[in-house]
């Protein structure tokens, strides 16, 4: 079942006057994600997240510290599929090859910025950019 969001003037007028009626429509439209899920262990692993996502915003002092809370465990859930693909796997010896493995634990995270941003409307806005790197071995 494929759900139209309403259009975005009527979601900010939403935010801004009736912040019930966004949230009945923000877990409507989730459950109906979950519901419509493939399988029945997909249904539970979608809601198991969402209870996660749930919960962050539960503990969380203000809107903004949900958002960066939730932001964190995407970027966990990511460093951790990167770190399942670059690992290598055992060869057919039964020996694990170090030479391409990135120990996602130890990398490190450089911030570049503040970088300016002016969109066509003039708005100026400054962003932080964050790049991760490879930590040093012996052999670089």
């Amino acid at each position: 079942m494929k759900r139209k969001l309403p259009a975005f003037d009527v979601l900010v007028d939403m935010a801004r006057n009736d912040p019930e009626r966004l949230e009945a429509l923000r877990a409507k439209l989730t459950q109906d994600i979950i519901d419509n899920a493939h399988s029945e262990q997909q249904k539970k692993r979608l809601a198991g997240l969402q209870f996660q996502v749930d919960m962050e915003r539960e503990r969380s002092r203000t809107p903004l510290q949900a958002t960066i809370r939730i932001s964190e465990m995407m970027c966990h859930s990511l460093a951790d599929l990167h770190k399942s693909m670059v690992t290598p796997l055992a060869d057919e010896r039964g020996k694990k090859s170090n030479k391409d493995k990135v120990d996602a634990d130890k990398a490190k995270m450089t911030r570049f910025g503040p970088e300016l941003v002016v969109s066509e409307s003039g708005a100026a806005k400054s962003d932080n950019v964050i790049a991760f790197r490879r930590p040093q071995s012996e052999d670089d």
